[in-house]
């Protein structure tokens, strides 16, 4: 079996961006929730408090 390593496909235990984003507009909705209602919220409001515009939440997750 061809080391991985040596093949150029070493994999990282880290977390890469997009896991990190993902996470951070997931805290982000837990922390709206805490405060709002779900129907209260709109995907523009998540986005800004992540960060984030509205297209990235929406490649993370199709809807609201």
């Amino acid at each position: 079996m061809p080391d991985p390593v040596r093949a150029g496909r070493r994999r990282s235990a880290a977390p890469s961006k997009g896991d990190l984003r993902e996470l951070r507009i997931l805290e982000v909705l837990g922390d709206l929730l805490a405060v709002r209602s779900f129907d209260s919220l709109t995907t523009g409001d998540i986005a800004e408090r992540a960060g984030l515009s509205r297209a990235s939440v929406y490649f993370y997750f199709s809807s609201k």
